[in-house]
C-alpha cells in the first residue's frame, strides 16, 4: 500500500464476469474457474501492487445453483471468489449492472452480503448513501449508476437506476465539499460497441459539469477509450477484464490507474491506461496492440461529433453479427465440451430464433436503446 499522503493510486478495470456467460455455461470460466486460479490471482496481485484502490464491475451472482440447467448455472459464483477477489486486492466492486438480479432478489443480497463478509465495498445498491472513504489524506465519494431495461426482476430493482438521483447526488455532495474526489461508476451503452453513443457523451460531460471527477463505464463488453475533460476522467467503457467471451474485441481489455494528488491548493488527477489482452486461459495480461490506437482515434472522432446516431446504430449491428459469428464458430468447434443438457438446450433455443426470423416475427437486432431516456432527463435538468 501507497503511504505518502496526499496522494492516492486507484486501479480500475471492467467487466469481472468470474462465471459461465449465457452462451458459454458449462464451459466458460466458472466451469474452469479452478484451474486458473492460482495464477489469476498471482497476476493480479502484481497489476494491482502499490495501489491504495482497485475497483471493478462485478457481473456475477453470488448463488448456489438449485439445478444444472442453463438458466440455473448461468452468471453465477460461489462466495469464495469474491474472498479470492479481496485477496487479489479488489476494494471495491460494483453491483449495479444488468445481470445483478439474474437470479432474483436473494442472488442480489447475496452477491452484497459476501462482499461485506471479505471486506469489500459493494456500491450500486439502491437508496444507499454514497460511499465515503478517506485515504492517504485524499476524502473520494463513490457513486454506481445502471441505465439498462431490467429484464430478469423489473418489479423488485434493488440497485441503483435513477439517473436524476444520482445527477442530483453529485451535485450535492460537491457543493458541500469543493475537495472531495467524488467517481462515479455507470453501467451504459450497447454491447459490443467500439465508441460512446452521443447520448453517453452528453451525460458523462454533464456528470462532469455537475461535479463528478472520475468516471467509470461499462458494458459494452468492448473498450472505448478515456477522455480528458476539464481536469476530470472520463473511461467510457473499460471492456471485460475477466471473462469467457470469445470474439477478439471482447478479449482487448485495460487497467486504468489513476493518481490523485490533494494539497491545500488543489487537487489533480493524472491517468495512465495499461493495455490488457486475455489469453486463451482467459487470464488478462500486459499487451501492447494497435487496437489501442484504433480505439483511441474512434472515440476522437465520437468526442468530434463525427458520428451520427445512424452511424453508431450501424457500427452496433456490424460489431453484433461478428461477435455472433465468433461464437457459432466456437460452439461448432467445442460443442463437444459442452454438457449436452445444456448444448442441447442451446440448440433448441438457436431453431427457435431461426425459425421466427424465417417468420418475420423475431426482435433480434433491435436493440432497446436508453439513449432516449438519457436525453429526456439531461433536458429535463437543464
Amino acid at each position: 500500500m501507497a503511504a505518502t499522503d496526499n496522494k492516492l493510486t486507484i486501479c480500475s478495470v471492467g467487466d469481472l464476469m468470474i462465471c459461465d456467460s449465457p452462451l458459454y455455461a458449462s464451459v466458460g470460466v466458472g466451469s474452469r474457474y479452478s484451474a486458473i486460479r492460482e495464477e489469476l490471482l498471482r497476476s493480479l496481485r502484481t497489476d494491482f501492487a502499490g495501489a491504495d484502490l482497485v475497483i471493478g464491475n462485478f457481473e456475477t451472482v453470488v448463488h448456489d445453483p438449485r439445478d444444472r440447467s442453463l438458466k440455473e448455472t448461468q452468471m453465477c459464483c460461489p462466495e469464495s471468489v469474491v474472498r479470492d477477489l479481496r485477496d487479489a486486492g479488489f476494494s471495491v466492486l460494483n453491483l449495479a449492472n444488468n445481470h445483478c438480479m439474474q437470479h432474483g432478489t436473494d442472488g442480489f443480497r447475496n452477491t452484497r452480503a459476501a462482499c461485506e463478509k471479505y471486506g469489500i465495498k459493494p456500491i450500486g445498491v439502491r437508496d444507499e448513501e454514497p460511499c465515503i472513504l478517506e485515504l492517504n489524506g485524499v476524502r473520494l465519494a463513490l457513486l454506481s449508476l445502471c441505465i439498462h431495461l431490467e429484464w430478469y426482476e423489473p418489479d423488485h430493482i434493488l440497485y441503483e437506476d435513477r439517473i436524476d438521483r444520482i445527477l442530483g447526488e453529485v451535485k450535492e455532495l460537491r457543493s458541500r465539499d469543493a475537495d472531495l474526489v467524488i467517481i462515479v461508476s455507470v453501467h451504459w451503452g450497447d454491447e459490443f460497441a467500439a465508441h460512446p453513443s452521443n447520448a453517453q457523451i452528453a451525460l458523462a460531460h454533464r456528470l462532469v459539469d455537475d461535479g463528478a471527477d472520475v468516471i467509470l463505464g461499462h458494458h459494452s463488453h468492448v473498450c472505448q477509450g478515456t477522455e480528458a475533460y476539464k481536469g476530470a476522467v472520463i473511461a467510457y467503457s473499460q471492456g471485460n477484464f475477466i471473462s469467457d467471451m470469445v470474439p477478439k474485441m471482447c478479449r482487448q481489455t485495460e487497467i486504468l490507474r489513476l493518481t490523485v494528488t490533494q494539497d491545500s491548493k488543489q487537487k489533480q488527477i493524472r491517468y495512465e491506461v495499461l493495455p490488457c489482452l486475455a489469453g486463451a486461459d482467459d487470464i488478462p495480461r500486459r499487451a501492447e496492440g494497435e487496437w489501442v490506437n484504433a480505439r483511441r482515434a474512434e472515440l476522437e472522432d465520437a468526442l468530434a461529433g463525427r458520428f451520427s446516431d445512424d452511424d453508431y446504430w450501424t457500427m452496433i449491428r456490424r460489431n453484433h453479427a461478428a461477435a455472433h459469428n465468433s461464437f457459432k464458430s466456437f460452439f461448432k468447434k467445442n460443442v463437444g465440451s459442452y454438457q449436452l443438457r445444456v448444448s442441447s438446450r442451446m440448440l433448441i433455443e438457436f431453431a427457435g430464433r431461426k425459425l421466427k426470423r424465417l417468420r418475420g416475427t423475431s426482435t433480434d437486432g433491435r436493440v432497446s436503446s436508453m439513449d432516449p431516456v438519457i436525453i429526456k432527463i439531461l433536458r429535463e435538468e437543464e
